[in-house]
């Protein structure tokens, strides 16, 4: 009996320090966060582009088409990166490189393809980008570039 009892106070106490360290490495060593407006306007039979580089334009798309966009990053110091997508416009954009290591000056290219559904109405559409610059706790890995 007492044995059962040492094995699960000891799982317990690996999941709190595996739960604690996530929490730490998530929160604690964010260098920076920059967030990229993103935005795509569908119409039955007009299309448009968009070259502006405040935000990831589409342009104006029929339902059904498609549109890529593509954004330069670098960082003044060592960083992961990480790309999340929030709003209506996160389920229709794919990104290329969700993930990656940056060394210091170091310059990568994300690619942002949207793809408008065929079912999809006649209006505007918005999201976000945004990039989380964090801290590396591990130098770079090739198996991870």
């Amino acid at each position: 009996m007492k044995q059962s009892v040492f094995y699960k106070i000891v799982f317990v106490s690996i999941l709190c320090a595996i739960g604690l360290g996530t929490f730490f490495y998530s929160f604690f060593v964010i260098q920076e966060v920059h967030q990229l407006p993103m935005m795509v306007v569908v119409q039955k039979e007009v299309m448009g582009l968009n070259t502006d580089t405040d935000a990831l334009r589409f342009g104006s798309l029929r339902s059904g088409g498609g549109s890529n966009r593509f954004v330069e990053i670098s960082s003044e110091k060592p960083s992961w990166v990480t790309v999340q997508l929030k709003g209506d416009l996160a389920q229709w954009v794919w990104v290329s490189n969700e993930s990656f290591f940056l060394d210091k000056g170091e310059v990568d290219k994300v690619r942002f393809k949207l793809d408008v559904p065929g079912s999809a109405e006649s209006g505007n559409y918005t999201g976000t980008a945004v990039f989380i610059f964090k801290e590396p706790w591990i130098k770079r890995l090739e198996t991870f570039k």
